[in-house]
């Protein structure tokens, strides 16, 4: 039974961080492609040195701050 919650979670980490959704402001436009670059730029010190979840959790917060969420 441990086995399965364990994948199961392991599975679940895999799809939040896949991309499949969107980034959007309130009014549900997506997030155009300058204010995505800019986020990856900032971030980018971690895409090549930390890791791919530090790089994921630096490029959430860049969007939050700048007024997007992930749908």
């Amino acid at each position: 039974m441990m086995q399965i919650i364990k994948i199961f979670l392991i599975l679940a980490v895999i799809v939040m961080f896949s991309g499949c959704a969107t980034w959007r402001d309130r009014e549900g436009n997506k997030a155009p492609e300058p204010v995505k670059s800019g986020c990856e730029y900032s971030c980018s010190y971690y895409k090549n040195n930390q890791g791919a979840y530090t790089y994921e959790v630096c490029f959430k917060e860049c969007m939050d701050k700048k007024g997007y969420s992930k749908y």
